[in-house]
């Protein structure tokens, strides 16, 4: 089977286990949590001033972190009433109405403070639950119909959790009724919680290093997660440490080795994980067993700091990393890791010269690139299958604050941009 039919399979099979509506969008970037969102019948050009923005709302609290949208409502992490202290996960309506707000628990008090995980929905008997992580390293169970908190646990302190720089960052995973969070602590790598109890179900053995600021996801029985060192796959079921990969050491650049913000993408038995900072891409293939991996390939060139990478049609998608404050966008073929193009996104500045724009964030819907520049806020619509960037369509984002860090999310012919304090939602259906 090629890459491109494996992708169309992968893409599919996250929606035969849900029972939400098929446009509902339960977690971080997606179906998996692949930057892909499963719409049709969207716009393929926009307006020179972008397309209908349909509501604006301010009061979701300061963050990073991106928004979901299942059976009609909105769930958004932010800052809570003491930003600095606390984080609050916000509910809103399809109007942009906020309908609840409940205090989730510590933030991150150092630095880059503010909410970077975004909410998972799962199915429950009770009329559904939220998981989130927060900054300071806390996973809480709510209830999704009222927010009230079903059960919490600290476990970056119960299992003497080693965050990085910026804290726990991680969109938890759910699977088979258990949450998944990953403190890289003395006492345990990854643990596994009830759904319903909030008890512990297993607690995978130690791995050396720190946390990384990845969200894993679930794929041939297995939850394929980063460290600051590692590639590694955890049997569901038992919470056995089926395998890693020395991500740390896979490429020659030295500085930042720990630093991983990318979720890897996942098709038939291959492993796609990227690592910022002058590091690159690398294709790891599962053993059938599902106990070992190798390396395939590696590529120099996609060194993607935090914007996430989408696989389509055998091509994978993203920016690099050149500074902070600048990059490239880039194209690898996934079969065989060479670099197809990687080149500046350029706009007409004042003075109608051509002025490059940084990196960024990439997501696909409906055939098409989406690009968020994280530095100045344009927002694009592109076209994939080129041997070059083909940027279609563009507007910039101007309300909030802060960094334009949030994933915009795709649901029911409807992208939502998240900016700081603000969520603003357009209407991108074709008419």
């Amino acid at each position: 089977m090629t890459l491109k039919n494996l992708t169309l399979l992968a893409i599919a099979m996250p929606l035969l286990a849900t029972l939400t509506l098929a446009e509902d969008v339960t977690c971080f970037r997606g179906p998996n949590r692949q930057g892909i969102f499963n719409e049709t019948g969207l716009l393929k050009t926009w307006p020179s001033a972008g397309p209908e923005q349909l509501w604006k709302t301010e009061g979701i609290g300061l963050g990073w972190s991106a928004v979901i949208r299942v059976k009609g409502r909105l769930y958004v992490t932010g800052g809570g009433a003491n930003a600095k202290v606390d984080e609050k996960l916000t509910c809103l309506d399809d109007n942009g109405k906020i309908l609840w707000q409940t205090t989730t628990g510590k933030t991150w008090t150092k630095s880059y403070q503010y909410a970077r995980a975004t909410p998972t929905y799962v199915d429950t008997p009770d009329g559904g639950r939220l998981c989130l992580s927060t900054g300071g390293g806390e996973i809480v169970c709510i209830k999704a119909d009222d927010g009230a908190i079903a059960w919490k646990h600290d476990f970056a302190a119960d299992y003497g959790g080693r965050p990085g720089t910026w804290g726990y960052a991680e969109s938890i995973a759910t699977a088979d009724g258990m949450a998944f969070a990953t403190p890289v602590g003395d006492k345990a790598s990854m643990v596994a919680y009830d759904l319903q109890t909030g008890k512990v179900v297993w607690e995978a053995e130690p791995l050396d290093g720190q946390v990384a600021y990845v969200t894993p996801v679930i794929h041939n029985g297995q939850i394929i997660q980063i460290t600051g060192k590692y590639v590694f796959g955890t049997d569901i079921k038992t919470g056995k440490i089926r395998w890693t990969y020395d991500f740390a050491s896979a490429f020659e650049e030295k500085e930042r080795r720990e630093i991983s913000c990318i979720t890897p993408l996942v098709i038939g038995q291959r492993i796609i994980a990227t690592r910022g900072y002058n590091h690159g891409t690398v294709m790891l293939e599962l053993a059938e067993d599902g106990n070992s991996v190798k390396p395939l390939w590696k590529n120099n060139d996609l060194d993607t700091q935090h914007g996430g990478t989408v696989l389509l049609n055998g091509r994978i998608y993203g920016s690099t990393w050149i500074t902070n404050n600048s990059g490239e966008w880039a194209c690898v073929d996934a079969q065989t890791g060479r670099t197809i193009f990687m080149q500046p996104w350029q706009v007409p500045g004042k003075d109608g010269k051509l002025v490059p724009l940084g990196k960024g964030i990439t997501i696909a819907a409906d055939g098409m690139l989406y690009q968020f520049d994280d530095k100045r806020g344009t927002l694009a619509l592109a076209r994939p299958g080129q041997d070059n960037l083909d940027i279609v369509s563009s507007f910039n984002i101007t309300y909030g604050t802060r960094e334009y860090w949030a994933c915009p999310m795709i649901s029911d012919g409807v992208m939502y941009v998240r900016r700081g304090d603000v969520l603003a939602a357009y209407d991108i259906k074709a008419k």
